[in-house]
């Protein structure tokens, strides 16, 4: 296996966006779908990903709040 490499996206592409919250950290991370010699699905190509480990303020947010303030 080899991990995952960033690309750029292509005009006319459709973005995913995933986010995810847990108490302390708050991930983002935006893919594009495209088909790939040898898979028989589309594979997903990372094109950005931040994550936050949130300080104590921001912890206490709602759960809500957290996955808004990406």
């Amino acid at each position: 296996m080899t991990p995952p490499v960033m690309t750029a996206p292509q005009p006319g592409e459709t973005l995913l966006v995933y986010i995810a919250a847990t108490n302390r950290v708050i991930s983002t991370t935006i893919v594009v779908e495209r088909e790939e010699a040898g898979h028989a699905y589309k594979v997903q190509c990372p094109i950005y990903f931040i994550s936050e480990v949130l300080n104590e303020s921001k912890a206490r947010y709602p759960h809500v709040q957290k996955l808004l303030h990406v």
